[in-house]
């Protein structure tokens, strides 16, 4: 007797399927509050040792709430990242659970420190919450949050995305002159942090101010930009400088590589060339910080969206040439899990956070061959975890007029 065939799941069973895996409530999180505090759990493979969350995970959390109109989630999600807000007024990076207090705390070296990415995502999902709900306080807390990135995750000199705020140069080459003896002693710690984390990370070549040069194409959110700068309007300025700075470096990664459109997950600024460039060799994370690796498998998705969102005839030939690289170099549907920006595959696997960008990148732009794309990525689901599963999520929700609509 044949089975009968089973349906593909819907939009709705994978969310239902990936709350339950990675939504977590934190009890006593804060003994001033009896209200639930929320997190992302992103470690199930193990990879980060004793951390739980990062804030980019907190950000994607709150997108994905936002766009499922789940306010308790949202404002749960909110709580737990004002616990963890730092004296800059940004979410840090990681938090971990102490193996003796089980309590959670910021991460190893530098948890405390923030990630560009995930605090753009957190006042995205404000700004939209305030559209959604009609809230004051959601704005409120988006005008804050926002005039922190500026100040701290912005270059005062290149108006380029920091990778966190502690690569400001003013963070880093602070001398405490005229500052309390405390406050000294804080900076100096926290330098002497950054030093210790970027050495465990094989960041040994530049001194530690050096770090204000890199930017990372996966915070090149614009369509995040180009909302804070229409909502934002006390800082539209800052913002819209920053959505054409961004939109500028994108356009000249997009000229030195035309046939793939494909950019390195870090850039180095070239002070002769008055120029981002990928980085050469290990500068922060692996070998391939100057290939397309597991940071910039996001940017297919995070442009895509842009387009569709701003029709932005700026960013149409960049559109095409990764449209056309996905369409003639991926056989069959499969996009491998790393490449060389000449769009050399440097390794035989896939994975769904490579995957689910390249899918929304070709059916945002209609191509026929989105389709094999996708259904790769349904067969990727059996192996997924947060990370490719949280990005497919969102190229899910973020497809309709309801969610594009949150953007206007």
């Amino acid at each position: 007797m044949d089975l009968p065939a089973r349906s593909a799941p819907t939009i709705a069973d994978r969310y239902a399927t990936w709350r339950q895996r990675y939504m977590r409530d934190e009890p006593g999180l804060d003994p001033h509050s009896s209200l639930p505090h929320r997190y992302v759990f992103y470690n199930g493979d193990g990879d980060n040792g004793d951390a739980v969350t990062c804030s980019e995970a907190i950000g994607y959390g709150m997108l994905i709430a936002v766009l499922k109109h789940a306010r308790d989630d949202l404002d749960a999600l909110l709580r737990y990242a004002d616990y963890f807000r730092n004296e800059r007024g940004l979410l840090g990076w990681q938090q971990r659970r102490d193996p003796r207090t089980h309590r959670l705390v910021p991460g190893h070296e530098g948890g405390e420190h923030s990630a560009t990415d995930g605090d753009l995502d957190c006042v995205a999902a404000l700004w939209m919450a305030h559209k959604l709900w009609d809230d004051p306080a959601y704005a409120d807390r988006a005008r804050r949050w926002g005039s922190a990135l500026l100040q701290h995750c912005v270059h005062p000199t290149t108006g380029a995305l920091l990778v966190g705020d502690w690569a400001h140069p003013n963070f880093l080459t602070a001398s405490g002159n005229g500052q309390h003896r405390s406050t000294r002693r804080r900076a100096s710690k926290a330098k002497g942090k950054i030093r210790r984390l970027l050495a465990r990370l094989g960041f040994k070549r530049m001194a530690v101010p050096d770090a204000q040069w890199l930017t990372r194409p996966s915070d090149f959110i614009m369509a995040h930009l180009a909302l804070f700068a229409r909502r934002h309007t006390e800082k539209s300025r800052e913002w819209t400088r920053v959505l054409e700075v961004t939109r500028s470096i994108m356009d000249a990664q997009h000229r030195l590589h035309p046939d793939t459109g494909l950019v390195a997950d870090f850039l180095v600024w070239n002070g002769s060339r008055a120029a981002y460039l990928p980085a050469k060799g290990k500068v922060l994370e692996s070998s391939h910080d100057g290939d397309y690796n597991w940071n910039s498998c996001r940017v297919p998705w995070r442009l895509a969206h842009y387009y569709l969102a701003s029709k932005d005839a700026a960013v149409e030939p960049h559109m095409r040439a990764l449209v056309r690289f996905f369409e003639t170099k991926c056989r069959d549907g499969m996009v491998y899990a790393g490449y060389k920006l000449s769009g050399q595959a440097f390794v035989k696997y896939t994975d769904l956070a490579f995957l689910a960008p390249a899918a929304y990148c070709l059916e945002v732009m209609g191509s026929a061959k989105a389709g094999a794309v996708r259904r790769r990525v349904d067969e990727a689901y059996a192996d997924a975890s947060y990370f490719g599963e949280t990005i497919a999520m969102l190229t899910l929700l973020q497809t309709g007029a309801n969610a594009l609509d949150l953007l206007a």
